[in-house]
């Protein structure tokens, strides 16, 4: 994108105006709305322990998520792929991006659970639109067992 600078807006020092006169200021919007405190996922190697120890299991297209209920009121996520399980690295991020998006933006976040994230083999090559769909499935049906409970 090609930055041209505009004298109708005033943009913050050191930032560069774009052709669309809010877009400068449009990281800064989201950045609160959108957020992914610590608070939200799993950091500790005990907390991972804790859901692997008797886990509700989904699994779709590769992707499987471990669940179990937690002390907290809001939900929480751990990521685990595997350099096993996909080799490059720009691909796991991707899918650890994916993974963060789609757990951000669901209900379930609001359901008082630990979440572990875990791929299986081959699943690189799985699109985006694929794996969103099989992480919002987990989510939803996670969320339908909140509920029921």
């Amino acid at each position: 994108m090609v930055a041209v600078p505009s004298s109708t807006h005033a943009a913050p020092k050191g930032a560069r105006c774009c052709l669309v006169k809010f877009a400068c200021a449009l990281p800064i919007l989201l950045s609160s709305t959108f957020s992914f405190p610590k608070s939200a996922r799993l950091l500790r190697p005990a907390e991972f322990k804790n859901v692997f120890n008797d886990p509700v299991r989904f699994s779709r297209n590769g992707v499987i998520v471990l669940a179990r209920k937690s002390t907290s009121a809001t939900a929480r996520v751990g990521l685990a792929v595997a350099k096993k399980h996909v080799k490059r690295a720009h691909e796991r991020n991707r899918i650890k991006r994916l993974a963060r998006e789609t757990f951000r933006l669901h209900p379930v976040r609001h359901c008082g659970m630990d979440c572990v994230v875990l791929v299986r083999h081959g699943v690189a090559e799985a699109s985006n639109e694929e794996l969103r769909s099989a992480l919002n499935a987990a989510w939803k049906r996670l969320a339908e067992q909140c509920a029921a409970s």
